[in-house]
């Protein structure tokens, strides 16, 4: 699975690249929102995008959008120090930083069930949005009041409505 990891800050983009590596994940590196606009217009098409949100030149909001209109169900996860910014495109995942290496396999794994088939043909715009901090997310979902929950009752209510079951090992320590 190709990931295309965008991060201004190098020693953060070291860390999870190599995170990353070790889950066995292919990593492609973007050192700001403009790099990875090239590597778009280069050709560059990944199956996973996570984007820091605040970085030099274009925006992670911008880069997941010009991603998105290449790849419309593109999973993206943004990575940000500033977990009051809230502007994901659809289905967009939220992680703030500082987080564990647990809790960004967590949030990838979410995205790549969320994104499946069998959910895109069970929600209705096929899409849903979390943003996901230590211990409870909070949920968008079409036409439906934000909702805030544990991984454990999100888990529940995926399996309740038929869509997806979400496996989440925390890491000790």
């Amino acid at each position: 699975m190709r990931v295309l990891l965008v991060e201004d800050e190098a020693g953060v983009r070291l860390m999870i690249a190599s995170g990353l590596a070790r889950a066995g994940y292919d990593v492609i590196e973007a050192s700001d929102g403009s790099a990875a606009l090239r590597l778009l217009e280069e050709g560059t098409l990944p199956d996973i995008l996570i984007t820091d949100i605040r970085m030099p030149g274009a925006d992670g909001w911008t880069v997941a959008r010009a991603y998105r209109a290449r790849l419309p169900d593109l999973p993206v996860l943004y990575v940000t120090g500033f977990a009051d910014e809230n502007n994901p495109v659809p289905g967009g995942v939220i992680l703030p930083k500082p987080f564990r290496a647990a809790q960004l396999l967590a949030a990838l794994a979410s995205l790549q069930q969320a994104h499946s088939p069998a959910v895109v043909g069970g929600m209705t715009t096929g899409r849903a949005a979390a943003h996901v901090t230590d211990r409870r997310m909070r949920i968008y979902l079409p036409d439906e009041p934000v909702q805030e929950m544990t991984l454990s009752e999100y888990q529940n209510f995926l399996e309740r409505n038929g869509l997806v079951s979400l496996v989440v090992h925390e890491a000790a320590g």
